[in-house]
Protein backbone atom coordinates (compact mmCIF):
# COMPACT_ATOMS: atom_id res chain seq x y z
CA UNK A 1 0.00 0.00 0.00
CA UNK A 2 1.63 3.24 -1.10
CA UNK A 3 1.27 6.22 1.22
CA UNK A 4 2.23 9.83 0.55
CA UNK A 5 3.04 11.45 3.85
CA UNK A 6 4.40 14.73 5.11
CA UNK A 7 6.25 14.73 8.43
CA UNK A 8 7.42 17.69 10.52
CA UNK A 9 10.33 16.82 12.79
CA UNK A 10 11.70 18.81 15.74
CA UNK A 11 15.38 19.50 16.13
CA UNK A 12 15.34 17.39 19.29
CA UNK A 13 14.21 14.37 17.29
CA UNK A 14 10.56 14.26 18.41
CA UNK A 15 7.93 13.70 15.75
CA UNK A 16 4.21 14.07 16.47
CA UNK A 17 1.41 14.57 14.02
CA UNK A 18 -2.28 14.59 13.22
CA UNK A 19 -3.85 13.34 10.02
CA UNK A 20 -5.77 15.29 7.41
CA UNK A 21 -6.93 13.72 4.17
CA UNK A 22 -9.80 16.09 3.38
CA UNK A 23 -8.48 17.91 0.34
CA UNK A 24 -6.75 15.25 -1.76
CA UNK A 25 -7.68 11.89 -0.34
CA UNK A 26 -4.02 11.08 0.46
CA UNK A 27 -2.82 10.95 4.04
CA UNK A 28 -0.91 13.98 5.26
CA UNK A 29 0.83 14.05 8.60
CA UNK A 30 1.59 17.40 10.19
CA UNK A 31 3.79 17.97 13.20
CA UNK A 32 2.76 20.89 15.39
CA UNK A 33 5.90 21.76 17.40
CA UNK A 34 8.81 23.88 16.15
CA UNK A 35 11.43 24.64 15.15
CA UNK A 36 11.22 22.02 12.46
CA UNK A 37 13.00 20.38 9.62
CA UNK A 38 10.56 19.31 6.96
CA UNK A 39 10.75 15.96 5.21
CA UNK A 40 8.60 14.27 2.61
CA UNK A 41 8.73 10.53 1.96
CA UNK A 42 9.40 8.84 -1.32
CA UNK A 43 7.11 6.03 -2.46
CA UNK A 44 7.40 2.95 -0.33
CA UNK A 45 5.57 -0.30 0.34
CA UNK A 46 4.74 -0.69 4.01
CA UNK A 47 4.43 -4.45 3.90
CA UNK A 48 7.82 -5.05 2.27
CA UNK A 49 10.09 -3.07 4.55
CA UNK A 50 10.57 -2.33 8.22
CA UNK A 51 11.44 1.35 7.63
CA UNK A 52 9.82 4.44 6.19
CA UNK A 53 12.17 6.54 4.05
CA UNK A 54 11.70 10.30 3.84
CA UNK A 55 13.38 13.07 1.93
CA UNK A 56 13.40 16.82 2.29
CA UNK A 57 10.53 18.59 0.60
CA UNK A 58 12.97 20.91 -1.18
CA UNK A 59 14.08 19.38 -4.46
CA UNK A 60 17.59 20.89 -4.22
CA UNK A 61 18.19 19.43 -0.74
CA UNK A 62 19.47 15.85 -0.56
CA UNK A 63 18.68 15.33 3.14
CA UNK A 64 16.95 12.05 3.97
CA UNK A 65 15.32 10.51 6.99
CA UNK A 66 14.41 7.02 8.20
CA UNK A 67 11.68 6.23 10.73
CA UNK A 68 10.03 3.13 12.04
CA UNK A 69 6.68 2.01 10.63
CA UNK A 70 3.81 3.34 12.73
CA UNK A 71 0.07 2.89 12.68
CA UNK A 72 -1.69 5.84 11.07
CA UNK A 73 -4.85 5.11 13.07
CA UNK A 74 -3.13 5.70 16.41
CA UNK A 75 -3.85 9.05 18.04
CA UNK A 76 -0.26 9.32 19.35
CA UNK A 77 1.94 6.76 17.56
CA UNK A 78 5.48 6.03 18.66
CA UNK A 79 7.62 7.56 15.90
CA UNK A 80 11.33 6.82 16.19
CA UNK A 81 13.90 8.74 14.14
CA UNK A 82 16.43 6.07 13.08
CA UNK A 83 18.67 8.07 10.76
CA UNK A 84 18.77 11.72 9.65
CA UNK A 85 20.90 13.43 7.04
CA UNK A 86 22.05 17.08 7.07
CA UNK A 87 20.13 19.83 5.27
CA UNK A 88 21.64 22.39 2.91
CA UNK A 89 19.21 25.21 3.79
CA UNK A 90 17.89 27.15 6.76
CA UNK A 91 15.06 25.93 8.96
CA UNK A 92 11.63 26.08 7.28
CA UNK A 93 9.87 27.87 10.12
CA UNK A 94 7.72 30.00 7.81
CA UNK A 95 6.60 27.07 5.66
CA UNK A 96 5.86 24.94 8.69
CA UNK A 97 4.01 27.82 10.37
CA UNK A 98 1.79 28.25 7.30
CA UNK A 99 1.22 24.48 7.17
CA UNK A 100 0.23 24.50 10.83
CA UNK A 101 -2.19 27.35 10.18
CA UNK A 102 -3.74 25.46 7.27
CA UNK A 103 -4.15 22.38 9.43
CA UNK A 104 -5.87 24.44 12.14
CA UNK A 105 -8.24 25.87 9.53
CA UNK A 106 -8.93 22.38 8.18
CA UNK A 107 -9.64 21.07 11.66
CA UNK A 108 -12.08 23.92 12.33
CA UNK A 109 -13.89 23.18 9.06
CA UNK A 110 -14.06 19.47 9.84
CA UNK A 111 -15.60 20.16 13.24
CA UNK A 112 -18.41 22.19 11.68
CA UNK A 113 -18.30 22.19 7.87
CA UNK A 114 -21.54 24.18 7.58
CA UNK A 115 -19.82 27.37 8.82
CA UNK A 116 -18.78 29.65 5.93
CA UNK A 117 -15.05 29.45 5.29
CA UNK A 118 -14.63 33.21 5.58
CA UNK A 119 -16.08 33.08 9.09
CA UNK A 120 -13.74 30.20 9.98
CA UNK A 121 -10.77 32.24 8.77
CA UNK A 122 -11.88 35.38 10.64
CA UNK A 123 -12.47 33.43 13.87
CA UNK A 124 -9.02 31.84 13.64
CA UNK A 125 -7.30 35.17 12.99
CA UNK A 126 -9.18 36.79 15.88
CA UNK A 127 -8.26 33.96 18.28
CA UNK A 128 -4.59 34.23 17.31
CA UNK A 129 -4.64 37.99 17.85
CA UNK A 130 -6.43 37.72 21.20
CA UNK A 131 -4.06 34.99 22.35
CA UNK A 132 -0.98 37.01 21.47
CA UNK A 133 0.11 34.48 18.86
CA UNK A 134 2.38 35.02 15.88
CA UNK A 135 0.34 36.45 13.01
CA UNK A 136 3.32 36.21 10.66
CA UNK A 137 2.34 32.67 9.70
CA UNK A 138 -1.30 33.47 8.89
CA UNK A 139 -1.59 33.73 5.09
CA UNK A 140 -4.10 36.08 3.51
CA UNK A 141 -7.56 34.67 2.90
CA UNK A 142 -7.26 34.60 -0.89
CA UNK A 143 -4.21 32.31 -0.57
CA UNK A 144 -6.05 29.68 1.49
CA UNK A 145 -9.54 30.02 0.05
CA UNK A 146 -9.23 27.16 -2.45
CA UNK A 147 -7.71 24.80 0.14
CA UNK A 148 -10.44 25.61 2.65
CA UNK A 149 -13.12 25.22 -0.01
CA UNK A 150 -11.85 21.76 -0.99
CA UNK A 151 -11.81 20.71 2.66
CA UNK A 152 -15.33 21.97 3.20
CA UNK A 153 -16.69 20.27 0.07
CA UNK A 154 -15.17 17.00 1.23
CA UNK A 155 -17.18 17.16 4.48
CA UNK A 156 -20.45 18.87 3.48
CA UNK A 157 -22.96 16.97 1.37
CA UNK A 158 -24.38 18.61 -1.72
CA UNK A 159 -27.24 21.02 -1.04
CA UNK A 160 -30.50 19.28 -2.08
CA UNK A 161 -32.63 21.20 -4.56
CA UNK A 162 -35.46 18.67 -4.65
CA UNK A 163 -37.11 16.71 -1.86
CA UNK A 164 -36.00 13.43 -3.45
CA UNK A 165 -32.37 14.54 -3.08
CA UNK A 166 -32.58 14.92 0.71
CA UNK A 167 -30.30 12.33 2.30
CA UNK A 168 -28.91 12.76 5.81
CA UNK A 169 -26.05 10.72 7.21
CA UNK A 170 -23.29 10.80 9.79
CA UNK A 171 -23.05 13.61 12.31
CA UNK A 172 -25.94 15.46 10.63
CA UNK A 173 -28.20 12.90 12.35
CA UNK A 174 -26.75 13.44 15.83
CA UNK A 175 -26.49 16.19 18.43
CA UNK A 176 -23.19 17.75 19.43
CA UNK A 177 -23.10 15.23 22.29
CA UNK A 178 -23.50 12.36 19.78
CA UNK A 179 -27.09 11.51 20.79
CA UNK A 180 -29.54 10.48 18.11
CA UNK A 181 -31.28 13.62 16.88
CA UNK A 182 -32.92 12.75 13.55
CA UNK A 183 -36.18 11.16 14.65
CA UNK A 184 -37.93 10.66 11.32
CA UNK A 185 -37.48 11.38 7.61
CA UNK A 186 -39.97 10.67 4.85
CA UNK A 187 -39.31 12.19 1.44
CA UNK A 188 -42.63 10.95 0.08
CA UNK A 189 -44.47 13.08 2.63
CA UNK A 190 -41.81 15.79 2.57
CA UNK A 191 -41.40 15.62 6.35
CA UNK A 192 -38.25 15.81 8.48
CA UNK A 193 -38.44 15.60 12.29
CA UNK A 194 -35.59 16.32 14.70
CA UNK A 195 -36.02 15.39 18.37
CA UNK A 196 -34.02 13.34 20.84
CA UNK A 197 -35.51 10.54 22.92
CA UNK A 198 -35.09 12.75 25.99
CA UNK A 199 -37.09 15.47 24.24
CA UNK A 200 -39.98 13.06 23.69
CA UNK A 201 -39.86 11.91 27.31
CA UNK A 202 -40.14 15.52 28.45
CA UNK A 203 -42.83 16.35 25.89
CA UNK A 204 -45.03 13.54 27.14
CA UNK A 205 -44.94 15.05 30.65
CA UNK A 206 -46.26 18.37 29.34
CA UNK A 207 -50.01 18.85 29.66
CA UNK A 208 -50.01 22.05 27.59
CA UNK A 209 -48.67 21.95 24.02
CA UNK A 210 -47.91 24.97 21.83
CA UNK A 211 -47.61 24.71 18.03
CA UNK A 212 -46.50 27.29 15.49
CA UNK A 213 -44.50 27.61 12.29
CA UNK A 214 -42.19 30.05 10.56
CA UNK A 215 -41.16 30.41 6.93
CA UNK A 216 -38.32 32.92 6.84
CA UNK A 217 -35.52 30.57 7.88
CA UNK A 218 -36.89 27.37 6.40
CA UNK A 219 -34.30 25.68 4.13
CA UNK A 220 -35.13 24.62 0.61
CA UNK A 221 -36.71 22.36 -0.57
CA UNK A 222 -38.96 22.61 2.52
CA UNK A 223 -41.47 25.42 2.93
CA UNK A 224 -42.17 25.60 6.69
CA UNK A 225 -40.26 25.14 9.92
CA UNK A 226 -42.88 23.83 12.36
CA UNK A 227 -42.15 23.53 16.08
CA UNK A 228 -43.94 21.83 18.96
CA UNK A 229 -43.34 23.24 22.43
CA UNK A 230 -44.40 22.01 25.83
CA UNK A 231 -44.87 23.70 29.18
CA UNK A 232 -42.26 21.80 31.18
CA UNK A 233 -42.32 22.69 34.89
CA UNK A 234 -43.89 26.06 34.03
CA UNK A 235 -41.31 26.81 31.29
CA UNK A 236 -42.27 26.64 27.60
CA UNK A 237 -39.56 24.79 25.66
CA UNK A 238 -39.16 23.58 22.09
CA UNK A 239 -38.97 19.77 22.04
CA UNK A 240 -39.81 18.88 18.42
CA UNK A 241 -38.50 20.48 15.21
CA UNK A 242 -40.21 19.67 11.91
CA UNK A 243 -39.57 20.64 8.31
CA UNK A 244 -42.53 20.38 5.92
CA UNK A 245 -42.99 20.81 2.20
CA UNK A 246 -46.80 21.25 2.47
CA UNK A 247 -49.24 22.40 5.13
CA UNK A 248 -52.27 20.22 4.48
CA UNK A 249 -54.35 18.35 7.03
CA UNK A 250 -52.66 15.13 6.00
CA UNK A 251 -49.18 16.55 6.60
CA UNK A 252 -49.99 17.72 10.12
CA UNK A 253 -51.75 14.44 10.88
CA UNK A 254 -48.72 12.52 9.66
CA UNK A 255 -46.44 14.46 12.02
CA UNK A 256 -48.73 14.04 15.03
CA UNK A 257 -49.29 10.36 14.27
CA UNK A 258 -45.53 9.80 13.98
CA UNK A 259 -44.95 11.51 17.33
CA UNK A 260 -47.66 9.41 18.97
CA UNK A 261 -46.00 6.22 17.73
CA UNK A 262 -42.49 7.31 18.72
CA UNK A 263 -43.57 8.45 22.19
CA UNK A 264 -45.42 5.17 22.72
CA UNK A 265 -42.31 3.22 21.70
CA UNK A 266 -40.01 5.18 24.01
CA UNK A 267 -42.20 5.74 27.07
CA UNK A 268 -44.65 2.80 26.83
CA UNK A 269 -47.41 5.34 27.40
CA UNK A 270 -49.80 7.20 25.14
CA UNK A 271 -49.31 10.87 24.34
CA UNK A 272 -52.39 12.64 25.68
CA UNK A 273 -51.88 16.37 26.25
CA UNK A 274 -54.80 18.17 27.85
CA UNK A 275 -54.54 21.43 25.92
CA UNK A 276 -53.12 22.48 22.54
CA UNK A 277 -52.61 26.19 21.85
CA UNK A 278 -52.05 27.21 18.23
CA UNK A 279 -52.93 29.86 15.69
CA UNK A 280 -56.12 29.76 13.64
CA UNK A 281 -54.85 27.48 10.88
CA UNK A 282 -57.69 25.20 9.80
CA UNK A 283 -55.47 22.34 8.65
CA UNK A 284 -53.58 22.23 11.95
CA UNK A 285 -56.76 22.48 14.03
CA UNK A 286 -58.41 19.66 12.08
CA UNK A 287 -55.31 17.48 12.47
CA UNK A 288 -55.18 18.07 16.24
CA UNK A 289 -58.89 17.28 16.58
CA UNK A 290 -58.34 13.98 14.75
CA UNK A 291 -55.06 12.79 16.28
CA UNK A 292 -55.45 14.26 19.80
CA UNK A 293 -59.22 14.09 20.33
CA UNK A 294 -58.99 14.46 24.12
CA UNK A 295 -57.05 17.72 23.94
CA UNK A 296 -58.80 21.06 24.28
CA UNK A 297 -57.84 23.32 21.37
CA UNK A 298 -57.35 26.97 22.24
CA UNK A 299 -56.56 29.67 19.74
CA UNK A 300 -53.76 32.11 20.43
CA UNK A 301 -55.32 35.41 21.51
CA UNK A 302 -52.47 37.32 19.92
CA UNK A 303 -53.25 35.75 16.53
CA UNK A 304 -56.95 36.41 17.12
CA UNK A 305 -56.27 40.14 17.54
CA UNK A 306 -53.75 40.08 14.71
CA UNK A 307 -56.28 38.67 12.26
CA UNK A 308 -58.81 41.35 13.24
CA UNK A 309 -56.22 44.10 12.82
CA UNK A 310 -55.26 42.81 9.38
CA UNK A 311 -58.91 42.93 8.40
CA UNK A 312 -59.05 46.54 9.58
CA UNK A 313 -56.07 47.30 7.35
CA UNK A 314 -57.49 45.42 4.36
CA UNK A 315 -60.74 47.37 4.62
CA UNK A 316 -58.88 50.68 4.61
CA UNK A 317 -59.85 51.56 8.18
CA UNK A 318 -56.33 51.96 9.61
CA UNK A 319 -56.26 55.73 9.10
CA UNK A 320 -59.72 56.15 10.62
CA UNK A 321 -58.67 53.94 13.53
CA UNK A 322 -55.74 56.25 14.30
CA UNK A 323 -57.61 59.53 13.80
CA UNK A 324 -61.16 58.82 15.04
CA UNK A 325 -61.52 57.84 18.72
CA UNK A 326 -65.01 56.44 18.08
CA UNK A 327 -63.72 54.03 15.41
CA UNK A 328 -60.81 53.00 17.62
CA UNK A 329 -63.16 52.37 20.55
CA UNK A 330 -65.44 50.13 18.47
CA UNK A 331 -62.59 48.07 17.01
CA UNK A 332 -60.97 47.67 20.43
CA UNK A 333 -64.22 46.48 21.98
CA UNK A 334 -64.48 43.76 19.34
CA UNK A 335 -60.85 42.76 19.96
CA UNK A 336 -61.42 42.70 23.74
CA UNK A 337 -64.62 40.65 23.58
CA UNK A 338 -62.58 37.55 24.34
CA UNK A 339 -62.18 38.79 27.94
CA UNK A 340 -65.92 38.58 28.57
CA UNK A 341 -67.47 35.47 30.11
CA UNK A 342 -68.20 33.10 27.25
CA UNK A 343 -71.90 32.90 28.19
CA UNK A 344 -72.45 36.60 27.42
CA UNK A 345 -70.23 37.00 24.32
CA UNK A 346 -72.92 36.55 21.65
CA UNK A 347 -75.50 38.68 23.45
CA UNK A 348 -73.12 41.57 24.05
CA UNK A 349 -71.80 41.53 20.50
CA UNK A 350 -75.38 41.73 19.26
CA UNK A 351 -76.06 44.68 21.58
CA UNK A 352 -72.86 46.39 20.43
CA UNK A 353 -73.66 45.93 16.76
CA UNK A 354 -77.28 47.12 16.99
CA UNK A 355 -76.55 50.16 19.15
CA UNK A 356 -77.32 53.56 17.64
CA UNK A 357 -73.73 54.69 17.99
CA UNK A 358 -72.44 51.69 16.02
CA UNK A 359 -75.10 52.17 13.35
CA UNK A 360 -74.07 55.81 12.88
CA UNK A 361 -70.40 54.81 12.57
CA UNK A 362 -71.24 52.10 10.03
CA UNK A 363 -73.13 54.59 7.88
CA UNK A 364 -70.19 56.99 8.00
CA UNK A 365 -67.41 54.40 7.57
CA UNK A 366 -68.54 51.70 5.17
CA UNK A 367 -65.70 49.35 6.08
CA UNK A 368 -66.92 49.00 9.67
CA UNK A 369 -69.99 47.03 8.61
CA UNK A 370 -67.78 44.63 6.66
CA UNK A 371 -65.48 44.35 9.68
CA UNK A 372 -68.35 43.39 11.97
CA UNK A 373 -69.64 40.94 9.35
CA UNK A 374 -66.20 39.36 9.14
CA UNK A 375 -66.02 38.88 12.91
CA UNK A 376 -69.52 37.42 13.14
CA UNK A 377 -69.01 35.12 10.16
CA UNK A 378 -65.63 33.72 11.28
CA UNK A 379 -65.38 34.04 15.05
CA UNK A 380 -68.96 33.97 16.28
CA UNK A 381 -70.95 31.70 13.97
CA UNK A 382 -68.22 30.27 11.79
CA UNK A 383 -65.18 28.03 11.87
CA UNK A 384 -63.70 29.44 15.08
CA UNK A 385 -66.34 29.46 17.85
CA UNK A 386 -65.89 31.55 21.01
CA UNK A 387 -64.80 28.48 22.97
CA UNK A 388 -61.58 28.51 20.92
CA UNK A 389 -60.52 32.13 21.44
CA UNK A 390 -62.22 33.22 24.66
CA UNK A 391 -59.66 33.84 27.43
CA UNK A 392 -61.87 34.72 30.39
CA UNK A 393 -61.08 31.44 32.15
CA UNK A 394 -57.46 31.26 30.96
CA UNK A 395 -54.52 32.54 32.97
CA UNK A 396 -51.89 34.79 31.45
CA UNK A 397 -49.51 31.92 30.68
CA UNK A 398 -51.72 30.18 28.12
CA UNK A 399 -53.64 33.01 26.51
CA UNK A 400 -51.17 33.41 23.69
CA UNK A 401 -48.40 31.74 21.74
CA UNK A 402 -46.10 34.63 22.65
CA UNK A 403 -43.41 32.34 24.05
CA UNK A 404 -43.36 30.42 20.76
CA UNK A 405 -43.36 33.65 18.75
CA UNK A 406 -40.43 34.82 20.86
CA UNK A 407 -38.61 31.55 20.18
CA UNK A 408 -39.07 31.95 16.42
CA UNK A 409 -37.96 35.57 16.54
CA UNK A 410 -34.78 34.58 18.39
CA UNK A 411 -34.30 31.65 16.01
CA UNK A 412 -34.57 33.88 12.94
CA UNK A 413 -32.01 36.25 14.43
CA UNK A 414 -29.67 33.35 15.18
CA UNK A 415 -29.84 31.88 11.68
CA UNK A 416 -29.64 35.46 10.34
CA UNK A 417 -30.26 34.56 6.67
CA UNK A 418 -33.40 33.83 4.73
CA UNK A 419 -33.74 30.24 3.57
CA UNK A 420 -30.30 28.93 4.58
CA UNK A 421 -28.94 25.67 3.24
CA UNK A 422 -30.23 22.51 4.88
CA UNK A 423 -26.83 21.88 6.48
CA UNK A 424 -26.59 25.36 7.98
CA UNK A 425 -30.12 24.89 9.33
CA UNK A 426 -29.22 21.54 10.94
CA UNK A 427 -26.10 23.07 12.51
CA UNK A 428 -28.26 25.77 14.10
CA UNK A 429 -30.71 23.08 15.25
CA UNK A 430 -27.86 21.29 17.01
CA UNK A 431 -26.87 24.54 18.73
CA UNK A 432 -30.47 25.09 19.78
CA UNK A 433 -30.69 21.53 21.12
CA UNK A 434 -27.59 22.10 23.25
CA UNK A 435 -29.24 25.22 24.69
CA UNK A 436 -32.44 23.26 25.35
CA UNK A 437 -30.55 20.55 27.23
CA UNK A 438 -28.95 23.19 29.46
CA UNK A 439 -32.37 24.77 30.13
CA UNK A 440 -33.97 21.42 31.00
CA UNK A 441 -31.14 20.64 33.39
CA UNK A 442 -31.52 24.06 35.02
CA UNK A 443 -35.27 23.53 35.48
CA UNK A 444 -34.75 20.04 36.90
CA UNK A 445 -32.34 21.30 39.55
CA UNK A 446 -34.77 24.06 40.55
CA UNK A 447 -33.14 27.17 39.13
CA UNK A 448 -35.51 30.17 39.04
CA UNK A 449 -37.14 31.00 35.72
CA UNK A 450 -36.08 34.15 33.85
CA UNK A 451 -38.10 37.18 34.84
CA UNK A 452 -40.74 38.32 32.43
CA UNK A 453 -40.67 41.87 31.19
CA UNK A 454 -42.23 44.41 33.50
CA UNK A 455 -44.92 45.37 30.99
CA UNK A 456 -46.21 41.78 30.89
CA UNK A 457 -46.20 41.50 34.69
CA UNK A 458 -48.08 44.79 34.96
CA UNK A 459 -50.56 43.72 32.28
CA UNK A 460 -51.26 40.43 34.04
CA UNK A 461 -51.80 42.16 37.38
CA UNK A 462 -54.10 44.69 35.73
CA UNK A 463 -56.24 42.07 34.00
CA UNK A 464 -56.52 40.00 37.17
CA UNK A 465 -57.56 43.06 39.16
CA UNK A 466 -60.22 44.02 36.60
CA UNK A 467 -61.58 40.48 36.53
CA UNK A 468 -61.76 40.40 40.33
CA UNK A 469 -63.58 43.75 40.40
CA UNK A 470 -66.10 42.43 37.87
CA UNK A 471 -66.65 39.21 39.80
CA UNK A 472 -67.24 40.97 43.14
CA UNK A 473 -69.59 43.53 41.57
CA UNK A 474 -67.34 46.59 41.82
CA UNK A 475 -67.60 47.01 38.03
CA UNK A 476 -70.55 46.11 35.85
CA UNK A 477 -70.06 44.27 32.57
CA UNK A 478 -69.92 47.39 30.40
CA UNK A 479 -67.37 49.06 32.68
CA UNK A 480 -65.27 45.89 32.74
CA UNK A 481 -65.44 45.61 28.93
CA UNK A 482 -64.36 49.23 28.45
CA UNK A 483 -61.44 48.77 30.86
CA UNK A 484 -60.03 45.60 29.26
CA UNK A 485 -60.06 47.34 25.86
CA UNK A 486 -56.87 49.12 26.89
CA UNK A 487 -55.16 45.77 27.41
CA UNK A 488 -55.55 44.38 23.92
CA UNK A 489 -53.13 46.91 22.44
CA UNK A 490 -50.38 45.25 24.48
CA UNK A 491 -50.53 42.10 22.37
Amino acid sequence: IQEFLTLHVCNNGDARYHVDDASTGSVKIWHCIGPYSLYRNVNFVLKLTSLIYWRCWRQECRANLQTNIFNLDDQAPNITILQEGPHTHEEDDTVIGVDTTLQSLRSAIQQDPSVPIKRVYNNFARNVAQGGGDREHIPEFHRVRSTMTRTRLAHVPAVPHDIDEVSIHGHWKRTWSEDRFLLYKNNDWGVLIYATHENLLNLRQCKEIYCDGTFRTCPRPYSQYFTIHGRYRNRVMCFVNCLMTDRNIGDYRHILETLKVKIRQITRHRWRPRKVICDFELALIAAVETELPRAQISGCYFHFNQSLWRKVQNLGLAASYRRRPAVKSLVRKVMAIGYLPIAVVRQNFRLLRTSRRTQRLCRRYNGLRDFLDYFERNYLNGLFPPQMWNVYERDMNNRTNNSVESFHRLWNNTVSVRHPSLWTFIRCLKDQQATLENSVEAVDRGDPAPKRKRKWRNLEARMMRLKEEYNNGTRNLDQYWNAVCYGVVQF
